[in-house]
C-alpha cells in the first residue's frame, strides 16, 4: 500500500462565472492523470484523476460563489491511497 498527500494552493480573481483556473495533465495526447480547477456558475470545481490503472476520479464543488472580482486563495488537499 502506498499513501501520498497532495496539496495545492493558488490565488485567483474571477470577473466571470465560468472559466478554467488551472489544468495539469500527465500527457497532452492521452491524459490518464490530471487535475483541472475551474469555475462553473461562480463555484470552484476541482476534478482529479490520480491513476492510469483506475477509473476513479475525485470531483469537488464549492458551496460558495467566487466570481465577485475579489482575490481568493484556494487550498485543496487530498490523501491518495494506492493498494
Amino acid at each position: 500500500m502506498f499513501t501520498c498527500r497532495f496539496e495545492l494552493r493558488l490565488n485567483f480573481r474571477a470577473l466571470q462565472p465560468d472559466g478554467v483556473i488551472l489544468t495539469l495533465l500527465s500527457s497532452e495526447k492521452m491524459a490518464s492523470q490530471y487535475l483541472i480547477v475551474y469555475l462553473r456558475r461562480g463555484h470552484i470545481v476541482a476534478n482529479m484523476a490520480t491513476s492510469s490503472r483506475s477509473s476513479v476520479t475525485r470531483n469537488v464543488t464549492s458551496n460558495y460563489r467566487y466570481d465577485d472580482a475579489y482575490w481568493w486563495q484556494v487550498h485543496y488537499q487530498t490523501v491518495i491511497v494506492i493498494t
